[in-house]
């Protein structure tokens, strides 16, 4: 049997629908999401299984990074590939593999659960009062999900362009929710609960008169611009078909990280209390959107102007500026010092906060009948990306409380298994802003190449079997750059 008749039996078997829809449900994006949590899940139950493999795995800030990757065995390297590779491929491709795959990951982590016996205090004898809760803890689990949605964010910016990836991950144009639409709302929120470690140094150091803050701004956004400059320049020369309902003419989504690192730089030089700006900003801006006819404006006004050109971008850098500020939010929750009941309180808070989000959001599109729209960036689409992200992070950190429970008579546990992360997941992290301009250029020389040099003429027309090598491929030499970059301490900002 061909791939292509594979794939196309499985989607009958699917409980989800087949026909080409425009969005994807928020069950679906639940269960999506679940995948990579649950990788996660399998990956932390399989290093406590051995705990000298465990401390290998360390994020040690004393460590250097020739030792960390001179650790990762093929065997190893192998092991993370499956866990946290192939799901995409399998899920990405065929959502009706999604039950199967997420039986198979949870199945695999219990029985690993099951199969280990309870460490005893007794194993750690030189585990002294103040190394049970650690100062400072790193948090683990927030590096893999920001790995895990730096993957998948490059994974699908090429995948889209191909047959295999489903229609429905595809962004929307007007109205409505997909995975891509998801996707754009998830990088921002997750730049903000990293952006919280900046809020926090914020406290030492000294106020800077206004000039020197705006100059500071600019020069940290410097090399974004330039990335989205050179964007613009390359796509017009070559001639590479960019949807300006995206982000509009010339605005990419580079500007409008460029814009957030300015004006966050800025509130965060001169503001005691980011939280403060998130429901008025909300507020006004989508008073502005149904009752002064702006929403109409992004969505049909025609392209006359400078602003006109560009207004998708221009207007929905407010709602992203919301977004960044909320993922401060939830990083001021999840990066907490530790205590003895810290974890329990993080899990009990975002578990609050994401049942909230999604009471509001239900009430917003059931009752208020507000439809979702990533172009202009408004409530309900502002709501989905911090509720979902909030839901996943509470998803990777009730599976590492289980493990660690399940592994140690709690407060005894090593410090040097409290912040495990799977090495190409840091590497990724490490360089993540090269990394995903790096996709993006890889993404524009494989539909160029393919365009100019193949009998194709567009990805879209090439077979499954085709595709799913090009993307292996693209991936890897992703994946590949990342591990060299950080294996020799190389980090391009």
């Amino acid at each position: 049997m061909s791939l292509s008749s594979y794939l196309s039996l499985i989607q009958v078997v699917s409980p989800f629908d087949s026909s080409d829809s425009s969005q994807t449900s928020v069950l679906e994006l639940c269960l999506l999401m679940l995948t990579f949590a649950l990788s996660f899940w399998c990956w932390k139950a399989s290093i406590y299984l051995d705990p000298v493999k465990s401390s290998s795995h360390s994020e040690n800030i004393f460590e250097s990074s020739k030792t960390l990757l001179k650790d990762l065995q093929p065997s190893e390297l192998s092991f993370q590939l499956l866990l946290f590779i192939l799901p995409i491929f399998l899920v990405f491709s065929n959502l009706g593999l999604v039950f199967i795959v997420n039986s198979f990951l949870a199945g695999y982590a219990l029985g690993l659960l099951n199969s280990k016996p309870k460490y005893v205090k007794s194993s750690f004898p030189n585990v002294s009062s103040s190394q049970k809760f650690p100062s400072k803890e790193h948090n683990g689990y927030l590096s893999v999900y920001r790995g895990t949605m730096m993957i998948l964010t490059c994974f699908s910016i090429l995948a889209v362009d191909f047959p295999i990836f489903p229609k429905r991950f595809a962004k929307t144009e007007l109205y409505g929710q997909s995975l891509m639409d998801v996707g754009v709302g998830s990088f921002v929120f997750s730049s903000g609960i990293v952006g919280y470690r900046f809020w926090l140094k914020r406290d030492i150091t000294p106020q800077k008169s206004y000039l020197v803050s705006v100059y500071k701004a600019f020069k940290s956004s410097f090399t974004v611009f330039l990335i989205g400059f050179l964007r613009l320049i390359l796509t017009k020369l070559l001639n590479y078909q960019v949807s300006v309902t995206e982000y509009g003419v010339h605005w990419n989504f580079f500007f409008t990280l460029g814009f957030l690192d300015i004006f966050v730089h800025l509130i965060i030089q001169y503001s005691d209390n980011y939280a403060q700006f998130i429901l008025p900003l909300l507020a006004v801006y989508q008073t502005a959107l149904s009752f002064f006819d702006l929403e109409n404006y992004i969505l049909h006004a025609p392209r006359v102007n400078l602003l006109s050109q560009n207004k998708e971008g221009v207007f929905s850098f407010i709602g992203y500026l919301i977004i960044y500020f909320a993922g401060l939010r939830i990083g001021q929750e999840i990066l907490k010092p530790v205590s003895k009941n810290t974890k329990n309180s993080k899990i009990k808070t975002l578990f609050f906060i994401w049942s909230s989000l999604l009471a509001a959001f239900v009430f917003s599109t059931r009752v208020l009948d507000m439809k979702i729209s990533r172009r202009v960036v408004n409530l309900p689409y502002i709501i989905l990306s911090v509720w979902l992200n909030t839901f996943v992070l509470w998803l990777f950190l009730v599976f590492d409380y289980i493990i660690l429970h399940a592994s140690f008579p709690y407060p005894y546990v090593p410090p040097s298994y409290h912040n495990k992360v799977p090495l190409i997941l840091k590497a990724v992290n490490f360089n993540g802003l090269f990394i995903f301009l790096l996709a993006n250029i890889l993404t524009g020389l494989v539909n160029l190449a393919i365009r100019e040099f193949t009998s194709f003429k567009s990805a879209m027309s090439m077979p499954p079997s085709l595709s799913f090598f090009i993307l292996a491929t693209y991936l890897s030499i992703l994946l590949y750059i990342s591990l060299s970059l950080h294996k020799n301490n190389i980090r391009i900002r």
